[in-house]
């Protein structure tokens, strides 16, 4: 389960182009960061987190997209040409004069979901 993280420019980046790149986001990573047999994800699949930069942070963009995945040998051999399948998409819903970055990055992780019961 990759988790996306999006931080925006607020004067900037209109809710309208936010809600566009959150929408597409979810099934492009999912496609990009397939791996076939251990890894195979569906939009849903794809968590994601957005905020409005605050007073205190400090962005070189108007938009940062990070995206953290668990690193599977067959994903993280070719993990640019998967971001820049990731930027090629995205780059279409983003209007021109609007500067962004995408980050993915690999690590080790474990992920667990659960759905409470009455027993518990």
């Amino acid at each position: 389960m990759p988790q996306a993280y999006i931080a925006r420019d607020l004067a900037v980046v209109d809710d309208k182009t936010l809600r566009q790149i959150v929408e597409l986001l979810q099934p492009v990573a999912a496609v990009a960061l397939s791996v076939k047999g251990v890894g195979e994800l569906n939009a849903r699949d794809i968590l994601v987190e957005v905020k409005d930069f605050g007073p205190f942070d400090r962005h070189a963009r108007d938009l940062q997209i990070i995206i953290l995945a668990h690193e599977y040998p067959e994903r993280a051999h070719n993990i640019d040409e998967r971001t820049a399948q990731i930027a090629m998409y995205l780059g279409k819903m983003i209007p021109k004069g609007v500067s962004y970055s995408i980050w993915c990055i690999l690590g080790t992780s474990s992920y667990l979901a659960f759905e409470a019961t009455a027993n518990q």
